[in-house]
């Protein structure tokens, strides 16, 4: 839309005008950060593509700069729902601030679904982005969405507000530990391919059978954070894990 080829969101502002202008949603932006351990560059880079930083619809009727569906978004912050003509239900926040939080919350694994979490305290924005987006966040081609995001950091220095620290970890553990082992099928595996240093423990099309098997390897990573990606390969068995 206009807008967004003119680098200005619905405020008529620049973004960074808008950003510093509006401080509750900078917060909010921020507080994915402390909070969740999602950098704030991200986020705002993310509301800049999904809602042309709110623009869209559904940001405009109900604060949702993510275009979160009713059920990715989470109880901790949606206040409710909203129906777009089409019929489709979206999450609606009682602010911005609050669709910046909820967004950085469901990525975090917080909410329950950990596919996103090794961009949890990840402080270079494009290793975050390629965590999100190996995570399965967007379809379509994956680099196409890292490029597009990473450029909007750049473009507009996003990442001057990334600021504060982090000090959890993933999925609202606390456990302390700053070592993280990832154990799964290809989705780990395409983890692995993005940033070599990641510890995997992980093999295309396994399942319940390959972690059993690899279970004594991975009990003796003491002081680990250990994330499984298991089950899609093996919905049987689900129960088992």
């Amino acid at each position: 839309n206009s807008y967004f080829k003119s680098g200005k969101s619905k405020y008529g502002r620049g973004y960074n005008e808008t950003i510093q202008a509006n401080q509750e949603l900078l917060k909010g932006a921020q507080d994915g950060w402390t909070m969740y351990g999602i950098l704030a560059s991200v986020t705002l880079a993310q509301a800049i593509e999904e809602s042309g930083f709110g623009t869209s619809n559904i940001a405009k009727q109900a604060n949702n700069w993510f275009g979160h569906s009713f059920n990715f978004g989470s109880d901790k912050y949606k206040v409710g729902k909203y129906t777009s003509s089409s019929g489709r239900e979206w999450a609606k926040y009682a602010t911005a601030g609050d669709s910046f939080r909820d967004h950085a919350y469901v990525l975090s694994g917080q909410s329950g679904n950990t596919r996103y979490a090794a961009a949890v305290g990840e402080s270079d924005p494009l290793k975050a982005i390629t965590a999100i987006e190996n995570g399965g966040y967007c379809e379509g081609n994956p680099q196409t969405y890292i490029n597009k995001i990473y450029g909007h950091i750049q473009t507009y220095n996003l990442t001057q507000y990334d600021v504060g620290s982090y000090n959890g970890t993933a999925a609202g553990g606390s456990s302390g530990y700053s070592n993280w082992l990832f154990c799964g099928d290809s989705r780990t595996v395409g983890l692995k391919n993005a940033d070599s240093s990641l510890e995997t423990i992980a093999e295309v099309g396994k399942g319940y059978n390959f972690f059993i098997s690899k279970q004594s390897e991975i009990e003796s990573k003491s002081g680990y954070n250990i994330v499984l990606w298991f089950g899609v390969n093996d919905l049987g068995n689900c129960q088992k894990y």
